[in-house]
């Protein structure tokens, strides 16, 4: 065999090892895949029969009941009364009374006190 002829079937054979290589790796990360998705349907399945998971889901049910036609009515109406954030009496609360200042005293009755006779 010539030197040339050599270096081709040496690159053939390269080039079909790197693709068998590329293809076991390839079933690797598919075996892989398939076993860690079958370890997490196991977990899953083993997490929805746990004691702690059904009485989570009964309390969820329970606390989570359905809206009555009345209260949904309710509901999709909208408040009946308009509620101004702004102003707290119109959502019950009671502001202060305003403290008079002394800036807006009558100037005179400020220097009446203080004349001397």
């Amino acid at each position: 065999m010539t030197f040339q002829l050599k270096i081709w079937v040496l690159s053939v054979l390269t080039m079909l090892y790197q693709e068998l290589s590329e293809m076991g790796n390839e079933m690797e990360n598919s075996e892989y895949e398939r076993e860690k998705i079958d370890e997490l349907q196991k977990r899953l399945t083993d997490a929805r029969s746990s004691i702690q998971h059904i009485k989570l889901i009964k309390r969820l049910k329970i606390e989570a009941r359905p809206l009555h036609d009345t209260e949904m009515k309710r509901a999709t109406a909208g408040p009946s009364i308009r509620v101004n954030l702004d102003i707290p009496e119109s959502i019950g609360l009671t502001t202060p009374a305003p403290i008079p200042s002394t800036r807006f005293m009558d100037i005179d009755t400020g220097r009446r006190g203080k004349r001397k006779i």
